[in-house]
């Protein structure tokens, strides 16, 4: 089930309210989170804030990313039922606000790449693409597209080393979802000019993944990694206070 949505974040609960907000974007409600949330969510925004865009893997990422347009939620799934629950509730979330307010999801699953390994996400995960783009009866009413990525994703035919897999790596288990119609205008638009997206944006990325090597986005990748910095400052906060002076 859902924990906790955010959109640099909102608490569960008060979606009701949130609703009637009137501003260009939702109610900052981060510091509302617990200290762990608030590191799951630190770490998503830091993965598309410091790989997704310098490295401009996707190039649908960066324009809702620097409005604060990104609706983040943390699911608590921990299997794959879970987790494609929480897909259609994220889709219906999303497709509540209109898209000047919330262009993009990320519904990250901090819990489910230790349940589910890479073969078992990606079958789950080619079922939600599928089901996004299935003519008679698309998942969203076929308003919502759809990215996933997993810690230990590998491309069918390469090395698990390869450095074009960090194309589909995260810190998480997640999903990005998009408006289908936003990125259908973007894809019609350069087949116009004669221009294929997906292709154009494979080959770019192989290029520009391969020019920075496995050894330092395996580096970079490292440093998204929630878990070790909350147990760090867990150890250093017991630290202080055992080495504080007595009053």
């Amino acid at each position: 089930m859902l924990g906790t949505t955010v959109s640099a974040a909102w608490a569960r609960g008060e979606l009701e309210e949130v609703l009637d907000f009137e501003a260009e974007s939702p109610p900052d409600l981060f510091l509302k989170l617990g200290a762990e949330q608030q590191l799951q969510v630190s770490s998503a925004k830091r993965w598309i804030g410091e790989a997704v865009l310098p490295l401009n893997i996707c190039p649908y990422a960066r324009l809702p990313y620097e409005k604060g347009q990104y609706l983040y939620i943390i699911s608590d799934a921990k299997d794959g039922e879970e987790f494609i629950s929480d897909f259609l509730e994220a889709a219906d979330e999303m497709l509540l606000f209109p898209s000047s307010q919330v262009a993009a999801v990320v519904l990250f699953a901090p819990a489910l790449a230790a349940a589910l390994d890479f073969d078992e996400f990606s079958a789950l995960s080619n079922l939600l693409e599928e089901g996004c783009g299935d003519d008679d009866k698309p998942l969203a009413g076929g308003k919502v597209g759809a990215a996933f990525f997993h810690p230990q994703h590998v491309f069918e035919g390469m090395e698990i080393n390869d450095p074009n897999n960090y194309e589909r790596r995260a810190p998480f288990a997640c999903s990005t979802l998009l408006r289908a119609d936003e990125v259908g205008a973007i894809v019609t638009g350069k087949l116009n000019e004669g221009r294929v997206v997906a292709r154009e944006m494979r080959d770019a990325n192989a290029r520009r993944l391969r020019q920075e090597g496995t050894a330092r986005l395996s580096a970079l990748w490292a440093t998204f990694e929630y878990t070790d910095r909350l147990g760090k400052e867990l150890s250093n906060s017991e630290s202080e206070t055992a080495s504080a002076p007595k009053a």
